[in-house]
């Protein structure tokens, strides 16, 4: 069991670049492009290198993009427990907060796996800015925050996290 002031951390992974040019009806249904795909193989040997440890729990949009993200990643996290949702498809922030926000508190470390922009906004806002400098996660990106310690996850709000790691 882990110690109630251990930190808590979210691991905010931006999903490879989708193919703007595959003729789908539904944005939902667009596949990575050859580049997300590298991009992602490339994320998953810099979590290798890292040694970014198994999350408890991974959220990850339900859009075939996303998806096939995190099929990339399998190898680094075959192990952990995965929950596709629809309200993280072309999620705005608010809904990755209100996601994150019902979180069990026995959870110490989740993913959450979506598009760049959202997840971008939404660390900018729980993250204090050193020098006011906002951050920008980019396709196949990740960023690791790590919450004030002592906070659950229902506590989460403006500069309660700060992110420790970004590659």
């Amino acid at each position: 069991m882990k110690s109630k002031t251990c930190k808590r951390q979210l691991y905010l992974i931006a999903q490879g670049q989708a193919d703007k040019s595959a003729p789908v009806l539904n944005d939902m249904k667009r596949p990575l492009s050859p580049k997300g795909v590298c991009a992602m193989l490339n994320l998953l040997e810099e979590i290798k290198e890292r040694k970014l440890p198994c999350p408890d729990l991974i959220l990850c949009s339900s859009g075939l993009c996303a998806r096939q993200s995190l099929d990339l990643l399998y190898e680094a996290y075959s192990t952990c427990d995965v929950v596709f949702k629809d309200s993280l498809y072309g999620a705005i922030d608010y809904r990755i907060f209100d996601v994150v926000k019902v979180l069990d508190d026995i959870l110490y470390r989740v993913m959450i796996l979506t598009e760049d922009t959202a997840l971008t906004t939404f660390m900018n806002y729980i993250t204090v800015k050193e020098n006011k400098i906002k951050q920008k996660l980019m396709p196949a990106s990740c960023a690791v925050v790590s919450l004030s310690p002592n906070t659950s996850w229902h506590m989460l709000g403006p500069s309660k996290a700060c992110v420790s790691d970004f590659f």
